[in-house]
This record gives structure tokens, C-alpha cells and sequence, in this order.
């Protein structure tokens, strides 16, 4: 049994992308006049933190200060939330993902937040992709070895993601089926 059907992929999909067309309401001259606050949804360190914070610092010319706050948990759930009920004054931005837009959305049937009213898209950052990695000494050099690693080691591998519903989580999941 599927988690999602097709129609949800495509509506919260669409629903996204369409975030992205809709323009800032506030003028250049008046912004911004005081600091601004980015929230990454996820644990300090992590790989937000790598992108998030150079960022701010970048935007030091432009737009001044940045505060960066971290607020890790439920898969990026609690950054996001925190986001969506603070005021929509372009203040509050946040490193959102495809995980805590599209992914939550899909497959938590009480999510706190709705993608399409809750945020608006002003800027894509960064294009990552995901890769399986392992210790030097684990016996595999190519994903068909893996493959017929762990069908022959069934309980002998695990792995990691940022919290249970993100794509991280969910590649893991489909790649154990």
C-alpha cells in the first residue's frame, strides 16, 4: 500500500513550485530596517548549518546582521512551524527543504504547517543530491555490492537520517525494500 497517492505528489508538487512565482510585498528602500532572523530546521552542524550560515554571512553587505537559530526536531517539523507562525514580514526567513515542504506535508496526516499558505518561496539556495557512504572498510565498491551485502547480512547494516520523514529517511526505507 502506497503512502501517498499520485494526486497528492502532484498537488503538494505543484503546490510548492507554485510558491516560487509569487513576488515580496516589501519595496527594497524600506527593507530591511531591523535584524533578521534565519531558522534552520535542523540540529547545529549539520549540513543547513553549512549552507545557512555562509549564506547570512554573505548577506552581511546587503541586508546586515543575521541571527541564525537552529531549532532541530521532528524531521525539521519544529523550525518550520516556528517559522510559519511568526510574522509574515520577511523578518523570519527559513532554510526550508524538500523534506519540510513536500515530504512532511505528504505523509504526516496532521502536519502543523500547509506549504502552500504558511510559506513563500523568495530564493533557491542550493541543489543537493543524496549519496550512499560507508567506512573504508566495509566490503563493497559499487551500490550492487551493497546491494548483495546486505541481502547476505541482513541485520549487519543500518544507517542515518536527519529524522523519520525526510527524504534522507525515506530513500533509506525504499532502498531496504
Amino acid at each position: 500500500m502506497s503512502l501517498f497517492s499520485r494526486r497528492q505528489v502532484l498537488q503538494t508538487t505543484v503546490g510548492a513550485v507554485a510558491l516560487a512565482a509569487f513576488p515580496c510585498d516589501v519595496t527594497a528602500d524600506e527593507y530591511p530596517s531591523r535584524s533578521i532572523r534565519l531558522v534552520i530546521p535542523y540540529a547545529a552542524g549539520g549540513s543547513g548549518d553549512h549552507i545557512g550560515r555562509p549564506w547570512a554571512e554573505s548577506m552581511l553587505p546587503l541586508l546586515g546582521p543575521i541571527h541564525v537559530e537552529n531549532i532541530g526536531g521532528a524531521g525539521g517539523v519544529l523550525g518550520c512551524l516556528a517559522i510559519a507562525q511568526s510574522a509574515p514580514d520577511g523578518y523570519s526567513l527559513l532554510l526550508g527543504t524538500a523534506s519540510t515542504k513536500v515530504i512532511v506535508p505528504l505523509t504526516s496526516a496532521n502536519a502543523p504547517y500547509d506549504t502552500v499558505r504558511d510559506f513563500r518561496a523568495i530564493y533557491r539556495l542550493i541543489t543537493s543530491a543524496l549519496a550512499f557512504v560507508g567506512p573504508a572498510s566495509l566490503p563493497v565498491n559499487s551500490l550492487r555490492d551493497l546491494i548483495a551485502y546486505a541481502k547476505s547480512n541482513p541485520d549487519g547494516l543500518s544507517y542515518g537520517t536527519p529524522g523519520v520523514g525526510t527524504g534522507n529517511h525515506l530513500v533509506g526505507e525504499m532502498f531496504k525494500q
